[in-house]
């Protein structure tokens, strides 16, 4: 059957119009950005939804919950206490026991609903604080599942997050996840810490070993529809809405805010940015606006009406100190406003100023930017405390919190020449332009698609007595797949320093001079290493895992790989070449086929941390080059795509192996576990070392290899 995406959510995509009665999509940024995923695959959206049942679409899935058990839930836990914790808001934080049994139950009715529904090959996306425990009550239900998490807010600081009474069972919840996702390095390395602090599980950034799974963890940041903002920023409708703005001569510059109206967003800072503007320049008076659209939200909580109140409050002190009856400073508007009528407000503001006091990413300063005329843009004012700060190259950072620095930029942005608005717009519509809602979508569950079932489950190997399977297969031929590092040598700080024991080396001489043993040496280094090791054994030698093939040392080499290697090498060593200069300790490996990036004698966590960076970095620049990216145990590579070793021993085992041979595959590495995967069907595959694999047996260390090896001899 063919894989579906499940997108599982608080709520519906949609809600009633009250005044037709019909369905319409709902507003808020989760939904804006799923909503406009294209895709072939068969979406499926699973959201809560109030009693009675209604007939609704075949792709909306609704988990009814009694609207007591909602209110508790979703008002109680998920708003009172994990949405001011996650946004440091924490003197707003009202937990209740009561509120989180609500917050489980709702969970739980989740996962029971999906899995009841769910093909055993679907891919479950699952989306923000609402649905924290959501992933370990599936898992519990449908182990098979693959499980992804996507966090749309921040994740804040282990010091912050250690306040929530309930923060092992939330971190539990994400850890029976495939893949977590996060809007911004910022906050994975704060779920890192926070795992490490609260549960002692360590992780590099891109992966965890938790439970005998290996979960993935990456950084996906959230996007728009670009080109429907695009289009719609060129639509006669919009055009008309701007020749009726252009009507009304209040002003010469107008300022917009577009905030759902939350303590998180900073309107205050906003406001009080803007009477110091004014306060500092009185020519503007008469000249410049504001104009703030207030989203309502949550409109029967006591404390976001005492927010209203205030910001209103506000509101009225500015207009009341500078305006006169034919100038309004700040228009105030506590609703929300129609598709076309905001892409119009967009296109005609001079300067967008978002004061987030924290923001997972906001779309809004996306919107912006794609809603521009390129050849006469505005200006967008960005808190450094939104996500999107990471992505958006060319905006005018503010620290809400500095009203007196913000004002000035708020004047240095009014003040700029068609030419340096344009400087500034161009990179990041170019940004917008390649990377939408539908690349963020399709890069997360294409990365949740690949997850293999990788486990810890592999039988120890004793020499003293060898497992029955592996006695049995020894009366055979035996062709032997021997990876390099960390299995025929030692993994040292300095790979030319890494070489073959002596007695290691006479044990694969033995070993070659007896027909029923064939040894392939399949290492992903150069050709010029590896033959210098074995110049003296008669065993075959696959280089940077296969790309390059020796049937014997002292043979003309075969030639694996066809792709041009010329399209992405000079790229690669580039950006190779500058996280070496940050990196202390790092350096470049160049081959025929490849190219590494080492950073083993570097300081550890920085280094790990620059080395994610580095392969998000080039998986993402390279999609459609011919090459894979790995990062193995402190290494990134960069590869062509036929240098892989799955690929090379199936190409092996088809040409020269017999049906009645038995096949034994030892590695280490990420690299091996394409080997242990490719041949598992027949292979005895044998991991050494500890960590995740798909491999069937394992020997504890290194050291183990020489005994195992000896034990076969003697069999």
């Amino acid at each position: 059957m063919k894989e579906r995406w499940f997108i599982v959510a608080n709520r519906l995509p949609i809600i009633t119009d009250p005044e037709t009665g019909k369905l319409v999509q709902a507003s808020g940024g989760l939904v804006s950005a799923l909503a406009n995923i294209k895709t072939k695959k068969e979406k499926l959206w699973v959201g809560a939804l109030n009693p009675p049942k209604v007939s609704l679409p075949k792709h909306l899935k609704p988990v009814y919950i009694e609207k007591n058990l909602y209110a508790a839930y979703y008002n109680g836990l998920a708003n009172d206490v994990l949405w001011p914790l996650f946004h440091y808001e924490t003197d707003s934080v009202k937990f209740s026991w009561e509120n989180w049994e609500a917050y489980k139950k709702v969970n739980l009715l989740f996962a029971q609903n999906i899995a009841k529904i769910a093909r055993k090959n679907d891919l479950i996306w699952i989306h923000d604080y609402h649905l924290f425990l959501m992933p370990y009550y599936l898992r519990q239900l449908r182990p098979e599942l693959k499980i992804g998490f996507f966090l749309h807010i921040p994740f804040p600081g282990s010091e912050v997050f250690r306040q929530l009474p309930v923060r092992e069972e939330v971190l539990s919840g994400l850890l029976a996840c495939d893949l977590i996702g996060f809007q911004d390095y910022t906050y994975l390395n704060r779920f890192c810490r926070s795992i490490h602090t609260l549960l002692g599980i360590d992780s590099n950034l891109m992966n965890i070993d938790y439970e005998g799974r290996e979960i993935q963890l990456g950084v996906f940041p959230v996007s728009i529809d670009t080109g429907k903002f695009i289009r719609a920023g060129k639509s006669k409708k919009v055009k008309d809405l701007m020749d009726n703005l252009r009507l009304i001569p209040r002003y010469e510059k107008l300022i917009l805010g577009v905030d759902r109206l939350d303590y998180s967003k900073g309107i205050d800072f906003k406001l009080l940015a803007f009477r110091e503007l004014l306060e500092k320049n009185p020519d503007l008076i008469g000249k410049v606006c504001l104009l703030q659209i207030a989203v309502p939200s949550r409109v029967h909580v006591e404390e976001y009406a005492k927010l209203r109140e205030n910001i209103e409050r506000l509101v009225g002190n500015i207009n009341g100190e500078f305006g006169n009856p034919f100038y309004v400073p700040v228009q105030y508007l506590f609703t929300s406003v129609g598709f076309h009528e905001l892409v119009a407000l967009y296109r005609y503001a001079h300067v967008l100023l978002i004061t987030s006091k924290r923001d997972g990413m906001n779309l809004v300063s996306q919107e912006y930017i794609a809603s521009q005329n390129p050849d006469d843009p505005g200006v967008l004012l960005l808190s450094e405390f939104a996500g999107a700060i990471s992505n958006l190259s060319h905006v005018i950072p503010i620290n809400p919190w500095n009203i007196s620095d913000t004002a000035s930029k708020i004047k240095r942005a009014l003040d700029m020449n068609k030419e340096e608005r344009i400087a500034l717009h161009k990179p990041m519509l170019k940004y917008l332009e390649k990377y939408t809602a539908t690349t963020w979508a399709e890069s997360f569950l294409k990365r949740l698609s690949a997850v293999k079932s990788i486990k810890h489950g592999a039988e120890i190997i004793h020499f003293d007595k060898l497992p029955q399977k592996i006695q049995q297969a020894l009366s055979q031929k035996k062709i032997i797949f021997l990876d390099y590092d960390g299995t025929l040598a030692p993994i040292v700080s300095n790979p030319e320093d890494a070489k073959i024991s002596s007695k290691m080396k006479n044990l694969l001489k033995k070993m070659s001079r007896f027909k029923d043993f064939e040894i392939v040496v399949i290492s992903g280094r150069d050709a010029r290493f590896i033959l210098e090791q074995v110049k003296d054994i008669s065993i075959a030698v696959a280089c940077e895992h296969g790309a390059i093939f020796y049937p014997n040392p002292s043979t003309k080499p075969v030639k694996l790989v066809r792709s041009n290697i010329k399209t992405w090498y000079p790229v690669v060593k580039r950006i190779m070449l500058d996280y070496c200069a940050r990196v202390p300790g790092s350096f470049v490996e160049e081959k025929s086929y490849g190219i590494s990036w080492h950073y083993r004698g570097s300081p550890d966590r920085f280094a790990v941390y620059q080395a994610r960076k580095l392969s998000e970095e080039l998986e993402t620049g390279l999609t459609n080059e011919p090459l894979s990216i790995l990062h193995g145990k402190k290494v990134v590579e960069a590869r062509a795509i036929e240098a892989n070793k799955g690929s090379f021993a199936r190409w092996y085992v088809d040409r020269y192996a017999k049906s009645q041979d038995t096949i034994i595959a030892l590695g280490d590495d990420a690299t091996d576990e394409e080997l242990f995967e490719a041949l598992n069907h027949r292979a005895i595959s044998i991991k050494v070392g500890q960590g995740p694999t798909s491999a069937k047996y394992r020997l504890p260390s290194q050291e183990d290899v020489f005994p195992f090896l000896q034990s076969l001899l003697r069999s």
